[in-house]
């Protein structure tokens, strides 16, 4: 299970809610493969450069 505990990345992810966060987190458990971030961004109507700022 995928989980953000660290200061250090929760730091890094302030740009991105709490709630989409978790709506990517639970995209990649429920679809545990090769996923783009072109993809990933879909899921939260969002650009995959916002992911890249966190990648």
């Amino acid at each position: 299970m995928l989980t953000i505990t660290t200061p250090t990345l929760e730091a890094k992810l302030k740009g991105l809610t709490h709630n989409r966060l978790q709506q990517v987190l639970g995209y990649i458990r429920t679809h545990l493969r090769d996923l783009s971030l072109t993809e990933l961004a879909e899921v939260i109507n969002n650009s995959p450069d916002l992911l890249c700022e966190f990648a």
